[in-house]
């Protein structure tokens, strides 16, 4: 069973950051990202929740949905 890593923009970020310190990556990129229908989100209350594997597949790979 596959069990998504739901993360807010803020925690993904610091994920990200801590495995790679001079990421360019930056909450702007992901909430257009979020925008354009790029990444898939959930709203929930004030907070944004995104699959942090979809992220860092949409970057390795280079593609997205």
């Amino acid at each position: 069973m596959y069990l998504p890593k739901l993360r807010r923009i803020n925690n993904a970020l610091s994920e990200i950051k801590s495995l790679d310190p001079e990421s360019a990556l930056s909450w702007k990129l992901i909430k257009r990202m979020i925008n354009d229908s790029t990444l898939t989100a959930l709203k929930l209350g004030n907070a944004w929740l995104i699959n942090l594997d979809e992220l860092c597949e949409i970057f390795t790979k280079g593609e997205a949905k």
